[in-house]
């Protein structure tokens, strides 16, 4: 009786344990876990072996695709960037990150086949090198360069009669009124460019602000679950983004606000 009694005693605590383990696993399944430095999940980012290819969906309507790569540049111990033909044996330190990012939108409040193409160098403590920004839309298509060596920016403009040109201080970036003014005159220049200056004021105040969390998560992918690092940073009146990023570094979702939302083409949601 008494050996009856304990059986029956010890199967209801592991059938209690049981179940408060699966339900502490599920739900930690749709929490974030814990928390982890965010500069891990960027330096897994700025490292992925793998591009990130997003489409785009505005409240659920697919208006465009976005495409993300991240590459490293390497150095060799004697100073000079190695390549294929480097010695075997021959010690290489990281000297850069790159971000190339390009893509379109093809349903965006009636424009049409318009393309964007980006490109960014940071040195390893994260100060940009260089940049350049490309806006097409035929037959038009408008670019703006930037080099830090150099200590230049060069804007063009391009249409299927004129190619124009231009190139500026890298100081004249940090006065978009100036500009404005030197290429479209001071009556148009005065006007547009302190909107331009608002913007840009406002831009640099929401850069400085941004504080981002990173957590362990789990991303639902139909009836599963993958596991992933979850970004989160707040912008202002309670709106916020949040990133899910691979465990190596492949951006799988992004959550913008206004129900804009990025997702990984291996994602069937």
């Amino acid at each position: 009786m008494l050996n009856r009694f304990l059986f029956i005693v010890l199967a209801a605590f592991w059938l209690t344990m049981s179940y408060l383990l699966w339900k502490s696993e599920i739900r930690s399944r749709f929490q974030p876990g814990n928390e982890i430095p965010a500069e891990l999940v960027f330096e897994k980012i700025l490292t992925s072996p793998d591009n990130s290819n997003l489409e785009i969906r505005s409240r659920g309507k697919r208006i465009g695709y976005l495409r993300w790569s991240a590459s490293i540049g390497e150095e060799t111990a004697i100073g000079r960037r190695s390549d294929l033909d480097a010695p075997i044996g021959m010690i290489r330190q990281l000297s850069s990150y790159t971000i190339d990012a390009d893509g379109g939108f093809n349903n965006l409040d009636g424009i049409q086949n318009f393309k964007f193409f980006t490109m960014v160098k940071f040195s390893t403590n994260f100060n940009w090198q260089e940049f350049s920004v490309r806006l097409s839309q035929r037959p038009y298509s408008g670019e703006v360069r930037g080099n830090l060596a150099e200590q230049t920016a060069t804007f063009r403009l391009t249409d299927s009669i004129t190619d124009w040109e231009q190139e500026v201080p890298l100081e004249d970036l940090k006065n978009p009124k100036k500009l404005v003014v030197k290429f479209g005159g001071p009556v148009v220049g005065n006007a547009v460019g302190m909107l331009m200056e608002e913007g840009v004021a406002k831009a640099r105040r929401t850069a400085t602000e941004l504080k981002w969390q990173a957590h362990n998560y789990w991303l639902k992918v139909g009836y599963a679950q993958i596991r992933v690092y979850q970004l989160r940073a707040q912008l202002a009146e309670g709106q916020e983004v949040v990133v899910y990023v691979s465990r190596v570094g492949e951006i799988m979702k992004v959550e913008l606000p206004n129900g804009m939302i990025l997702v990984n083409d291996e994602l069937k949601l």
